[in-house]
């Protein structure tokens, strides 16, 4: 097994030469990258050409988690075959979103990402951006936008300044793009539920028999808008939440699971914060990416306001 320089070192010296004659002007570079708050260590190439440089987005890979790969496998081949087809595809597709955005005005591929504020501050100091409780609200232009998710590049301070937007305008097009493209998803426990019960073999009548012996005041939802980077944008629609609160008839505790999806539970003598924890806890057993990881904090709605604020944190206290 290499240690890690060798490692290292082996990438350095045949990533290049393995991506073929026409990247032969290229020259490797590296650097550290802040990612979620953590510093990574990355790489990638770029082009000596003047022509060339800077006409796609260059990806960046990481060293360190391709080394904790390579460590459960051993193989030094696979590492290097996989990286050179990692590089050759983010290149292809960063050609393709610089295309889009020379050629396209774009108000309709302007959508919505959510970040915590602690976690990418270097990187909030770089992009337009507002605050939304404890996150940040920052804007992506996308490209072959599907039921699926995009692909997409962050809109900084000097995309925006060239095509003259501000920072309203990216927050008024991305509010009714985000929602058009990725409509929110509700899904109850009772739906959970009905599947799991049904997947064990039980009968349509027995697992409505199940349901049933679930409290109302206890229930569960789950919401998001089918794309994991950015499902926890549904967040920011304040009418979701107006609507399940005239339901449910309470105000609403909601919980931000991951990027991708938050819960949802009406407040009431049995759902105590405790017990919210608890449940947040159980869920989440299985420790996120790091780019999954939106906030600590459970948010509240008072329905009556019509209003979402941080209520408390799991690692915190109470929030005033």
């Amino acid at each position: 097994m290499l240690n890690y320089e060798e490692f290292k070192q082996e990438i350095r010296d045949n990533l290049i030469p393995r991506m073929g004659d026409k990247y032969s002007d290229c020259v490797f570079e590296e650097m550290e990258v802040n990612k979620a708050g953590k510093v990574k260590d990355g790489f990638g190439i770029n082009s000596l050409t003047k022509k060339k440089k800077n006409k796609s987005i260059m990806p960046t890979l990481y060293f360190d988690d391709l080394y904790r790969d390579y460590l459960v496998h051993g193989d030094m081949e696979l590492v290097l075959d996989c990286v050179t087809k990692a590089m050759l595809k983010g290149m292809k597709e960063g050609k393709h979103i610089i295309k889009a955005i020379d050629i396209e005005k774009g108000p309709e591929r302007v959508l919505f990402q959510l970040l915590n504020v602690n976690e990418y501050q270097s990187l909030l100091n770089e992009v337009p951006h507002r605050r939304f409780l404890d996150l940040a609200v920052i804007y992506r232009w996308a490209i072959n936008v599907s039921s699926d998710g995009f692909s997409s590049t962050i809109i900084n301070y000097e995309m925006a300044e060239k095509y003259g937007l501000s920072e309203d305008d990216l927050y008024e097009m991305a509010f009714y793009n985000t929602r058009k493209y990725f409509p929110p998803v509700i899904n109850s426990m009772d739906d959970i539920v009905f599947n799991m019960v049904m997947r064990n073999g039980a009968t349509a009548k027995e697992a409505r028999e199940v349901i049933s012996r679930i409290p109302e005041e206890n229930k569960m939802f789950f919401i998001t808008n089918g794309c994991s980077k950015i499902g926890a944008v549904v967040l920011l629609y304040n009418d979701i939440f107006r609507s399940m609160a005239r339901r449910l008839g309470s105000d609403l505790y909601v919980v931000p699971l991951s990027s991708a999806e938050i819960m949802v539970m009406p407040v009431n003598s049995d759902n105590d914060i405790e017990k919210i924890a608890e449940s947040f806890m159980r869920l989440n057993e299985v420790k996120f990416e790091d780019e999954d990881f939106i906030s600590d904090n459970i948010y509240y709605f008072d329905a009556e306001l019509c209003q979402l604020s941080c209520f408390s944190s799991f690692n915190q206290g109470d929030i005033q």
